[in-house]
């Protein structure tokens, strides 16, 4: 009985080892596909994101380099499993895409919030599982930040379906899952598991309190699901890859698995044999001879199936595409198979026994990170390499290398299991396809280049159109002026001639008045000598003098006259003003007095300004200085009519002059409505203007603009609040002496 009983706890436990193992190994060789197609596609977004066109792109944005990029998107979409590619901008909207003509395209999309686009924006390429907004599929995202001279500019993102995982999935016995740092699983080859959480361990070991927690090694531990099923689980991380931190991959076998091939290990014959024992116990030694010589029969089997098996294994071993050798700890090859004899071009008999670096040598042979010095030296888990060897006939060889430790019965490890894949076509097709991206980029770069001249020329010629706009509305202004000034000087000219004889006309009256007067005073005196007071004559001279109201018309005549002299002196001085404010007959520079130009310029506007506003004069004391009066009057005029314009029913002009050893200035202010905030710095732009339509050409300030800051070398400086009133405050330099001159054109006066 007591052997009946370690027989049957014999089989549960070699049952129980087996499945282990067998969930180890499956657990494990998942994991490292997971790692691998995971770090083959980090790797190619990086190599996107390396692309200096994307680069150049956020520097210059441009649509031809748009086109581009799309075009890259668009390769790699088509030449992977159903990917879509994207590029986000700094503030993660998407400006490019592979799907860009779907129905669900991301064009336009913003993407700021997702953590992908967060981690690489900060410069971390990162690896994010998620399920899909429009589908519940699971994706995967990888992304990368685009870096450049000045920092990091964006990010790639290649959104990928699950099944580039799940496509190892199918034929797993067991339940395959991963599984996210709270214990959900995330995805699995049984679509009922999705979602579920596994109790109990998975938080322990999320706390680093499991046997094996984030060490690479595989972590066990037995699970109670809240059904009452028990499960047998194994759980790998998900190690190396940025943005998977806590991630694993979770194989799940049910215990009564278990249970049934033990129950299949005892319906045999030397299990009934056993159970018979029980019974027949009594039966002697003969019985137990037999069985026994039976059991030694079953083992003979079981080991020569051992050695079928290893004798598979060993076809497998040496049937992988994959070159294998095993290294122990003193740097010689223990084991090999027959490709990797094919790939070094020698016989297995001439590898083993052999010192690695002595068969196959690469550039890491005798450094810090050789393979064998990492895992054993180290520790490292897992090693993964690029690198370039050389076989016995010198030939060099790309090479894909892959080393994890190689352990003993009892877990030691005592040497490195190293896969070599010769991956050289593959640099030289990604050589070429460099190659042909660079010249693609050249000739990209040469079309954005000319395209770029072709925009620099229309924007100089939309510049030159502009300014040629301008100089003939400013040349038409002038002419405008001129013939203003022109015609000012003429009336002026004209009235000046009558004005000249009217003056003096009322001034020879005035003197004949004071004649008469006297004579008259001087007649009635005669007439009251000769006559007397009382005589009929004198009575009748004066009720006569009374009647025609002769005393009254004598003072009142001098009155008219005052008066009338006094008109005739302001036409004088409107007459002067029209001549100084024309300057026809004067040289274009020469020295001139601001506070006459004022004074002749107001006395012009006055019209225009008497009934809208009380015009003050707060004149300083200003020396000559070498202008054009004619432009300046033409600049005070526009600054006077545009504040008696800005003033609505009746305010204040206010005119300042003063000035300093280097410059002479002019403030004309108003109490009018102001200009808005958001219009000052466009008032001296040509065709702009405040004014209703049809009250304005909008050359006024652009005209004085010209004239102060362009011509004379001053400024122009404008103050304005809204619903008080504006200033401007112009400054010309004080140029003691005439420079230049030139010439008045010749009228035919003299």
């Amino acid at each position: 009985m007591a052997g009946s009983v370690a027989y049957f706890f014999s089989v549960y436990a070699l049952v129980r080892q087996q499945t282990r193992l067998h969930a180890l190994a499956t657990d494990e060789l998942m994991r490292d596909g997971v790692v691998a197609a995971l770090n083959e596609r980090l790797r190619v977004v990086r190599f996107l994101a390396e692309v200096p066109l994307l680069a150049k792109y956020f520097q210059t944005p441009q649509e031809s380099t748009l086109y581009q990029i799309d075009g890259f998107l668009d390769e790699y979409a088509e030449s992977d499993s159903g990917p879509v590619g994207y590029l986000l901008d700094a503030d993660g909207v998407a400006v490019a895409s592979s799907s860009r003509f779907a129905p669900d395209s991301v064009i336009g999309k913003r993407y700021g919030d997702a953590p992908y686009f967060q981690k690489s924006i900060k410069g971390a390429p990162t690896v994010f599982l998620s399920s899909g907004t429009s589908t519940d599929r699971p994706g995967i995202y990888i992304s990368h930040p685009v870096t450049g001279s000045g920092g990091i500019f964006g990010v790639v993102v290649i959104r990928y379906p699950f099944t580039i995982l799940e496509a190892s999935w199918a034929e797993v016995p067991g339940i395959m899952a991963v599984v996210n740092p709270e214990g959900q699983i995330f995805a699995a080859n049984r679509p009922e598991w999705v979602s579920k959480s596994l109790p109990h361990a998975v938080a322990d070991h999320r706390q680093g309190k499991g046997a094996a927690a984030d060490s690479g090694q595989g972590d066990e531990w037995q699970m109670v699901m809240p059904d009452g099923s028990r499960y047998g689980v194994v759980a790998f991380p998900i190690a190396g890859i940025h943005g998977l931190a806590g991630w694993r991959l979770v194989y799940l076998r049910a215990t009564d698995a278990i249970a049934r091939e033990v129950l299949y290990g005892l319906l045999t014959p030397v299990g009934f044999a056993l159970i018979a024992l029980l019974l027949l116990v009594v039966v002697g030694a003969g019985v137990l001879y037999h069985l026994a010589n039976q059991e030694l029969r079953r083992r003979a089997a079981a080991e020569k199936k051992v050695g079928q098996a290893r004798m598979v294994l060993e076809e497998i071993f040496n049937i992988t595409g994959d070159s294998i050798r095993i290294i122990d700890q003193n740097f010689t090859v223990v084991e090999a198979n027959r490709t990797f004899a094919e790939l070094v071009g020698l016989p297995l008999s001439a590898v083993k026994g052999k010192k690695c670096y002595e068969v196959f040598p690469g550039q890491y042979c005798g450094t810090s990170d050789c393979p064998k010095t990492r895992v054993m030296d180290h520790g490292e888990a897992r090693v993964r390499q690029d690198v370039v060897k050389k076989n016995p006939a010198g030939q060099e060889i790309a090479c894909l290398l892959t080393a994890m430790p190689f352990r003993d019965a009892e877990g030691r490890v005592v040497g490195i299991l190293e896969s070599v894949r010769d991956i050289t076509e593959r640099v030289a097709s990604e050589q070429a396809l460099e190659q042909a991206f660079a010249e693609a980029h050249k000739l990209a770069e040469e079309v954005a280049a000319s395209r770029d001249v072709v925009q620099r020329q229309k924007a100089e010629l939309e510049e030159a159109y502009h300014q040629l706009q301008e100089s003939q509305a400013q040349l038409l202004q002038r002419e405008k002026m001129a013939s203003i000034g022109q015609l000012a000087a003429g009336v002026a000219h004209e009235i000046n001639n009558p004005m000249g004889f009217i003056s003096s006309n009322l001034g020879t009256m005035a003197k004949y008045t004071d004649r008469l007067s006297e004579f008259i005073a001087v007649q009635g005196q005669a007439v009251e000598l000769c006559c007397g007071n009382t005589s009929a004559a004198a009575t009748e001279l004066a009720d006569q003098r009374k009647r025609l109201k002769i005393d009254y018309i004598l003072n009142d005549v001098g009155n008219l006259i005052k008066e009338s002299l006094d008109g005739a002196e302001r036409v004088r001085k409107i007459v002067q003003g029209l001549k100084s404010f024309s300057r026809l007959d004067q040289a274009e520079v020469q020295a001139a007095d601001i506070n006459e130009c004022l004074e002749s310029t107001i006395n012009i506007v006055w019209n225009e300004l008497k009934y809208k506003a009380e015009v003050k004069k707060e004149y300083g004391e200003l020396p000559k200085t070498v202008c054009n009066p004619q432009q300046l009057n033409q600049v005070f005029m526009n600054l006077l009519v545009n504040a008696a314009q800005a003033i609505e029913k009746h305010g204040t002009i206010t005119v300042k002059t003063w000035a300093d050893p280097t410059w002479v200035y002019v403030s004309v202010s108003d109490t009018g409505s102001g200009i808005p905030k958001d219009k000052i710095s466009r008032i001296f732009e040509p065709f702009f203007t405040t004014k209703e339509v049809g009250k304005g050409t909008g050359l006024g300030l652009s005209i004085a603009y010209d004239i102060v800051v362009k011509k004379h070398k001053g400024t122009i400086e404008v103050q304005s609040e809204e619903g008080k009133g504006s200033t401007f405050t112009l400054r010309v330099p004080l140029v003691a002496k005439v420079t230049r001159r030139v010439d008045a054109p010749s009228n035919g006066r003299t």
